[in-house]
């Protein structure tokens, strides 16, 4: 299975990335240029599920309900990509680590290029396809204009207050705002996700109904 495409994919995942970032003085003088290396995609993935204070972009005075909500949105594309890859393992699984999910990986292709050296050119492009999109899908979830937090209401749909990970652990089921803040404090692209159902309302229209059918349900129940 000697293919480039395949190799370039896994790696994209797991190898560590170095960017230089320049070093300026207060009035814009250069003073260097500085390698910063960020940990592996996969292990970013894994790092944002539960945000620190220092992935918001430094700010001290982030709310601690703005900045230690679990990120569900991470989780959920997390435990997508485990039982994936756990269930491409599955004959080699002693070489699984959901905790090392790039290890894991490069264990993967290593095997699957002694093992299946022929396959199918047509699988091999599904997976380069595959990986691709857990790439596209983790750059988007590590986009630090984007923040969120929790809402503290339940789902009008489901009503379900907990949902079960793929290690049997309870995970809250709340609903979740999202939004983009630009450098000038602008908001855009609002988003309400259940962390249960994964439904979605994409617009501020769709936010504003949702949140007066919120209200109607909470009086009823009063």
């Amino acid at each position: 299975m000697n293919d480039n495409r395949l190799l370039d994919a896994v790696d994209a995942l797991t190898k560590p990335t170095v960017d230089h970032v320049k070093q300026t003085a207060d009035d814009g003088t250069y003073i260097r240029t500085v390698p910063v290396e960020h940990p592996a995609l996969l292990q970013q993935l894994a790092d944002a599920v539960v945000p620190s204070a220092g992935h918001d972009g430094g700010s001290k005075s982030a709310s601690a309900r703005e900045r230690n909500v679990i990120d569900s949105d991470a989780l959920w594309e997390l435990t997508k990509i485990q039982a994936e890859l756990r269930d491409w393992m599955r004959y080699n699984l002693a070489a699984f680590d959901r905790k090392d999910l790039p290890g894991s990986l490069r264990r993967w292709y290593v095997h699957a290029n002694v093992s299946h050296p022929d396959t199918n050119p047509d699988w091999i492009e599904w997976v380069v396809r595959e990986l691709r999109r857990w790439e596209r899908i983790i750059l988007n979830k590590l986009d630090r204009t984007v923040k969120q937090l929790e809402t503290g209401h339940l789902c009008p749909l489901c009503k379900t207050a907990e949902w079960i990970d793929q290690d049997g652990a309870r995970q809250p089921a709340r609903l979740i705002l999202s939004y983009r803040k630009d450098e000038d404090g602008r908001t855009s692209e609002e988003r309400v996700v259940c962390q249960r159902c994964r439904t979605g309302w994409d617009s501020v229209a769709a936010i504003e109904e949702l949140g007066e059918e919120l209200t109607e349900y909470e009086r009823m129940s009063a």
